[in-house]
């Protein structure tokens, strides 16, 4: 048979002729932080490695399919050992959700797309949990059903609607940094794309508003200042969401966030954009 080492190889598959064929397990050298991290979905097992690397296996490989920045946010947590995940499919979209508890933070990736976000929620008063506060989740009655972690109510996933058990949610999208060289950038125009019109027939979100800000010091902080524009109230289909003469900085992060209780749909962004003297 040969040396133990070449017998673990082999397994007896009750051949006539050879009855001992090689086997296709194999070893995987990386160890998992949280023993509640792995989860199986879309054919494919996910976990939270030992070194802080959110991987999927691909047959006896590893796939990495965390991003060094959100990598570095796992690195900043005084504890991992407790963060768990789970899974649910919406609208066609497979999601991972993985939550720390004692980081108080949700981090959510998008199988089809191999994007990651954060989600946050916010209590009655509009004070921040920190994380989103989707607990667990369970498929049935032909709904993707919802436990909250604070109050022990379970909810369901519902694409019309904007609140979280009838508090404000908010919806942040970040742009990527804009700059050239080192040289002064000048932002003449800045305009989303939106599906507009979507206010609804009276009280909050009749007119809703999308809130813009910036950061001109890489995101270490935002203006006080907030602009605001109108998404279009119900019927308003060509409404044109911009803001003008913004002025200029050496690097541009915008940020936009709507919080009334109306469809949010972003299709894309454009700007008049040029740059200056070094």
């Amino acid at each position: 048979m040969g040396s133990n080492a070449a017998a673990k190889t082999r397994n007896d598959a009750g051949a006539v002729n050879f009855p001992f064929q090689r086997t296709g397990a194999s070893t995987i050298e990386r160890g998992c932080a949280a023993p509640l991290t792995p989860i199986k979905e879309d054919n494919s097992v996910f976990f939270l490695g030992d070194d802080l690397i959110f991987y999927r296996i691909n047959g006896i490989n590893l796939m990495r399919v965390s991003t060094h920045a959100i990598e570095q946010a796992f690195q900043s947590y005084s504890t991992v050992s407790d963060a768990y995940t789970f899974s649910y499919t919406f609208e066609g979209h497979k999601f991972v959700n993985l939550v720390f508890p004692t980081a108080n933070a949700s981090w959510v990736l998008d199988i089809a797309t191999g994007f990651w976000h954060e989600r946050e929620s916010w209590d009655q008063n509009n004070n921040s949990y920190g994380r989103w506060r989707g607990n667990c989740c369970l498929t049935a009655f032909g709904k993707v059903l919802i436990g909250d972690a604070y109050s022990g109510q379970i909810g369901y996933l519902d694409a019309n609607t904007f609140t979280e058990f009838g508090n404000t949610m908010r919806a942040l999208m970040t742009s990527p940094p804009i700059h050239q060289d080192r040289k002064r950038i000048y932002i003449a125009r800045f305009e989303l794309d939106v599906e507009s019109g979507v206010g609804l027939n009276t009280g909050q979100g009749s007119d809703p508003q999308i809130m813009m800000d910036y950061s001109t010091d890489g995101g270490r902080n935002y203006r006080n200042l907030q602009i605001w524009n109108s998404l279009g109230r119900i019927g308003a289909d060509n409404q044109r969401v911009r803001w003008f003469r913004l002025g200029q900085a050496r690097q541009w992060i915008i940020r936009v966030m709507i919080s009334d209780p109306v469809k949010r749909v972003i299709i894309a962004a454009s700007a008049d954009i040029s740059a200056g003297e070094p």
